[in-house]
């Protein structure tokens, strides 16, 4: 999807070339391995090669592509180790969140979960849309609950870099689609205040969570090699 921007000022330039360049990363639709030519993604962009360059410094740095001396930057392939850690983390901020004080003020989100939660199946894409919106806000309100600014931050950093994993494993994966059920159980736990329980489904539903995801990962970068789509196509 190309946007022409002609009047944005440079720094914004630089702003949206990573937010771009970023969620085309965060989509593992591209082959892993591919280098990425920051003139090619300029003109793609419609901006100069500067922005870009600075954008692929800042993801470098974090860790979201790869570099190498003399080649340049590249598309990382997803890591089992590196998701397990962040899922990890997750846990640990969700687990304290629900710990804290006012245990009892999450409230339901506009769907409702208990819908999806019916029998354990597979989603369809549509499904699995909203059923991956919905968890993303459940696990937003629950750390909303620590009153902790920078776990808030962490968890929307997690759920943006996990997004497409969500989809892909709602719509392909048991431990994934299985866990609507457990999810819904764990909202209603964490709003009629029982928190043992609550504590109990979160450490659950991500143990099973990170048990899978070396077959996930397997089959999410296969499917990025097979889909012969290039970055630029991405953004």
């Amino acid at each position: 999807m190309q946007h022409d921007q002609p009047n944005v000022p440079p720094p914004y330039k630089a702003a949206d070339a990573y937010s771009r360049i970023k969620a085309a990363l965060h989509s593992y639709h591209s082959p892993a391995g591919e280098f990425l030519n920051i003139r090619n993604l300029a003109s793609r962009l419609k901006i100069s090669p500067t922005p870009v360059r600075e954008a692929l410094i800042k993801l470098a740095f974090e860790d979201v592509v790869g570099f190498t001396l003399r080649r340049g930057y590249f598309v990382k392939p997803l890591d089992v180790d590196d998701l397990g850690a962040d899922y990890e983390m997750a846990m640990l901020m969700m687990r304290y969140s629900i710990e804290s004080d006012g245990l009892a003020a999450i409230q339901s989100g506009p769907t409702n979960l208990a819908e999806w939660s019916k029998g354990i199946r597979r989603l369809d894409e549509e499904e699995a849309e909203v059923v991956a919106i919905y968890l993303e806000g459940l696990y937003d309100r629950i750390v909303w609950l620590s009153g902790n600014r920078r776990f808030i931050n962490g968890i929307r950093h997690f759920t943006a870099r996990t997004r497409h994993i969500r989809r892909f494993g709602l719509t392909s994966a048991l431990p994934y689609y299985a866990a609507v059920p457990t999810l819904h159980r764990l909202e209603e736990a964490i709003k009629s205040g029982q928190r043992a329980a609550a504590l109990k489904l979160i450490s659950q539903q991500y143990g099973k969570t990170i048990a899978a995801l070396p077959d996930l990962v397997k089959d999410m970068n296969l499917k990025a090699q097979t889909n012969h789509i290039s970055f630029e196509e991405l953004l």
